[in-house]
C-alpha cells in the first residue's frame, strides 16, 4: 500500500482513527461523505485495529491524539508505546492528522504537549480548518513543516433537523418576541467563559435582549460540577438569562437554535468551534472571538468579532450582531455555508489530499522518531 492508490487505479481504504463522539457529528458524516465518494473504498473507524498494529488501509486519519487514551491523560510509559505504534504503522499506511485543538480541554499540561508532539510529528500529511491553524502549527511544530498540509474547512451538521420555525422554537421556550435572543450552546470549559458572556451581555444597550446558556455537558467531575453551579447562581440574578444544563437530543437542537437571533461562541482560547458551523447551517448571525480559525472564518464572512476576555468588546460585538440578523445576513451565512461547507465538496478534498500525501510517499525521518 506504499504507491499512489490513484497511479494503481483502485479505491483508496481508509482508517479514521477515532471513536464515535455523542455530541458531535462530524466524523460521522465525514465518514459517511467519503463513502459516498467514488476514488474511495473502505472507510472504517476505530482504535483497537490501530493498537494491534493491523490498519491495513491506506491512510490512517487521525483527529484528537487524546481520544488514543480515552480522553485521558497518558502516562510516559503508554506515550512510548503510541510511538512505536505510529513508527509501526508508517511502513505500511500513510499517517494523516486534522487539527481540532491546540491542546486537549481542561489540560494544557506537559504529558498532553508531549502527546500532541508526538502524534503530529509522525503524521505524512495535516489538515487544517483555516489559515491561522497551519500558520500556528509550523511554529509550534516546526518539524511539521515539510510534510504537506492542506486546508479544509469543517462541514455542515446537516444531521440536526431543521423543520422548526422561529415563532415555533420561541413559543416552545415562552419566549416573546419584542427583543433579541442570544444563544450560548456548548460546555462551559473555564470560569472566564461563563464571566465574559454574562458580563458581555449585561454591558448592552439593549434591555429587552435574552441569554439562553445550554451547557450541554453531563459531566460531573468536581471541577464542572463547580463551573455550572457558579454560573447557575450568577445567572440567576439577571431574570432575562435562562440557564440549562444536560445533553440535548439532536431533534431538539433546531428549537435552541431557531429561538435565536445570534449564537455567541463565549471563548476564552480557541482554535475550532463546531458551532460556528452550526450558526451558519442555521442561517445565523455568529458572534465569536477574534482567535484561531473562529475569528478567521467570522471577519472573513462580516460576522462580527471580540476581543477575548473583553466584555466590553464583546458587548459591542451582541449589538453589531443583532442590528445583522435584522438586515438578513444570517442568510448570507447559510448560503456561504451551501456554497462552502457541503459534505460532497468536503469529501473531494480530502481525497485530492489523500492522493496527494500517497503520491509524495513516506514524509523523511522526523526529529523524535
Amino acid at each position: 500500500m506504499l504507491q499512489s492508490t490513484a497511479m494503481q487505479n483502485r479505491p483508496i481504504g481508509v482508517f479514521e482513527v477515532t471513536l464515535k463522539l455523542q455530541d458531535n457529528p462530524s466524523i460521522d458524516l465525514l465518514v459517511g461523505a467519503l463513502r459516498e465518494h467514488p476514488d474511495i473504498g473502505d472507510v472504517t473507524l476505530g482504535l483497537k485495529r490501530f493498537w494491534r498494529g493491523s490498519i491495513e488501509a491506506d491512510i490512517a486519519h487521525f483527529h484528537w491524539p487524546e481520544v488514543l487514551f480515552s480522553w485521558k491523560p497518558p502516562n510516559p510509559s503508554q506515550l512510548r508505546r503510541l510511538v512505536r505504534c505510529l513508527q509501526s504503522a508508517r511502513r505500511t499506511t500513510r499517517l494523516i492528522a486534522t487539527v481540532h485543538n491546540r491542546f486537549p480541554h481542561y489540560r494544557d499540561s506537559e504529558i498532553s504537549r508531549q502527546l500532541y508532539a508526538a502524534v503530529y510529528s509522525h503524521m505524512d500529511g495535516i489538515i487544517h480548518r483555516g489559515r491561522s491553524s497551519l500558520d500556528e502549527w509550523t511554529s509550534t511544530y516546526p518539524q511539521t513543516a515539510d510534510v504537506p498540509h492542506a486546508i479544509i474547512p469543517a462541514g455542515m451538521p446537516v444531521n440536526f433537523p431543521n423543520t422548526v420555525s422561529r415563532q415555533a422554537a420561541r413559543q416552545h421556550f415562552r419566549l416573546d418576541n419584542s427583543g433579541g435572543v442570544y444563544l450560548s450552546f456548548g460546555d462551559m470549559r473555564h470560569i472566564e467563559e461563563g464571566e465574559q458572556v454574562l458580563d458581555g451581555f449585561r454591558l448592552m444597550k439593549r434591555r429587552d435582549a435574552r441569554l439562553m446558556v445550554i451547557c450541554r455537558s453531563d459531566k460531573k467531575t468536581r471541577a464542572q460540577r463547580f463551573r455550572r453551579h457558579w454560573f447557575r447562581a450568577r445567572a440567576a440574578i439577571d431574570s432575562r438569562v435562562r440557564f440549562r444544563v444536560g445533553r440535548v437530543p439532536a431533534e431538539q437542537v433546531q428549537y435552541y437554535v431557531n429561538s435565536a437571533d445570534v449564537l455567541v461562541i463565549s471563548r476564552i482560547h480557541v482554535l475550532n468551534s463546531a458551532n460556528l458551523q452550526l450558526g451558519f447551517t442555521f442561517g445565523k448571525v455568529v458572534v465569536g472571538p477574534d482567535t484561531g480559525v473562529v475569528g478567521e472564518m467570522l471577519r472573513e464572512t462580516g460576522n462580527p468579532v471580540y476581543a477575548p476576555g473583553n466584555p466590553k468588546s464583546l458587548a459591542a460585538a451582541l449589538e453589531r450582531a443583532y442590528a445583522l440578523s435584522q438586515d438578513g445576513h444570517g442568510e448570507l451565512n447559510r448560503t456561504f455555508a451551501r456554497q462552502h461547507w457541503n459534505w460532497p465538496q468536503i469529501a473531494q478534498q480530502h481525497v485530492d489530499f489523500f492522493n496527494q500525501v500517497l503520491e509524495r510517499g513516506p514524509a523523511h525521518a522526523l526529529t523524535g522518531q
